[in-house]
């Protein structure tokens, strides 16, 4: 891959993505948002339908890999003791 300078956005995303619990079941949603980091960081001009749709592929990368799955865990760990 060549040695390509990215914008703050594009960097913000790649530290984002080392921090979350991001799989293989994820990657469409991570190069939707690194696409738009790209082309949010490269318009010469504040683009807000790009910065909404970059805002909107962020929350729902942050909610994919939020407590992974724990929430559904938990639930499900409920179901099965009221069954006793």
């Amino acid at each position: 891959m060549p040695n390509v300078k990215h914008g703050p956005n594009r960097q913000g995303l790649e530290r984002s993505l080392e921090a979350l619990a991001v799989g293989p079941q994820h990657d469409a949603l991570v190069e939707a948002a690194r696409a738009l980091a790209d082309v949010v960081d490269t318009t010469g001009e504040f683009d807000d339908k790009m910065w909404r749709e970059y805002r909107l592929v962020l929350a729902l990368l942050m909610e994919a890999t939020a407590d992974d799955g724990a929430d559904d865990w938990a639930e499900l760990e409920q179901r099965l003791a009221s069954l006793d």
